[in-house]
């Protein structure tokens, strides 16, 4: 059975206020550096590899635009 949702489109603002002022801040700077490797989307769940002071994995799981779970291993 494959999840039919889709990631709900998110503003600027709705993610600054998902995260801390640091980590939004971190996340900007890697994206404009470039540093967002293999960005996958697959129904809720957004993944990507980041290369920072080491390579390591992220994803977001988003529910709801309210809730959202960011994990990075």
């Amino acid at each position: 059975m494959s999840d039919t949702k889709t990631l709900p489109r998110l503003s600027e603002a709705q993610v600054r206020q998902l995260a801390t002022k640091q980590s939004f801040e971190r996340g900007d700077r890697y994206y404009r550096d470039g540093a967002m490797i293999n960005p996958t989307l697959q129904g809720l769940e957004l993944r990507a590899d980041c290369q920072g002071s080491g390579l390591y994995v992220l994803w977001v799981h988003v529910d709801n635009i309210a809730k959202a779970t960011a994990k990075g291993t």
